[in-house]
């Protein structure tokens, strides 16, 4: 009798025990509609809530936010948190890399070109790169996509903002994703 309420209070214990572990692992992801920010990592990006007012499938297992305007496909905005290894190349080169990222996730799509690969400095400051990829969904369809790209310690991290040309501009789209807060 007194072994099997040992048993049960053991199974209890360990119950709470692991209760607690994924309460505080939730509480280092905070997602809500407007802000995505991860505490174990270290960043936050923060969106504008009136026009990304519904969410989609995530595309990978790297991807953690996929948020675009209800009832339409376009644009969306991703964020998607990759670890470091040793394929992953400098920073200043990162811009080549999204691109070919891009053209290996959008099957069917062709004619992607890398209009724009530079360094820019986040609002922290902190060093990120910028990318301006054009492609063409299904050989006809255009698309232009912008990414900002950031290591932050052994994890990279990718924010991207996919629509048609002008709508809107490049500009807003550059506003959204240059939004990404690496934290010190």
């Amino acid at each position: 009798m007194r072994g099997k309420l040992l048993r049960r209070l053991w199974l209890i214990v360990g119950l709470f025990v692991g209760l607690s572990l994924v309460s505080v692992e939730a509480a280092d992801i905070v997602s809500k509609p407007g802000l995505y920010q991860d505490k174990t990592v270290g960043f936050s990006l923060a969106w504008p809530d009136s026009v990304f007012t519904g969410t989609d499938k995530l595309a990978s297992e790297a991807e953690v936010v996929r948020v675009l305007p209800k009832g339409q496909t376009l644009p969306v905005l991703t964020i998607s948190v990759y670890d470091k290894t040793g394929e992953t190349g400098p920073l200043e080169k990162a811009g080549e890399s999204f691109k070919d990222g891009l053209e290996k996730s959008q099957t069917g799509a062709k004619r992607f070109k890398l209009r724009e690969n530079k360094m820019v400095t986040l609002a922290g400051g902190v060093q990120a790169n910028y990318a301006m990829v054009t492609w063409k969904w299904g050989g006809t369809y255009a698309l232009v996509t912008v990414g900002v790209t950031a290591f932050k310690g052994d994890k990279v991290i990718v924010v991207s903002c996919t629509s048609a040309p002008g709508q809107p501009a490049v500009e807003v789209l550059d506003k959204w994703v240059m939004a990404l807060q690496i934290d010190p």
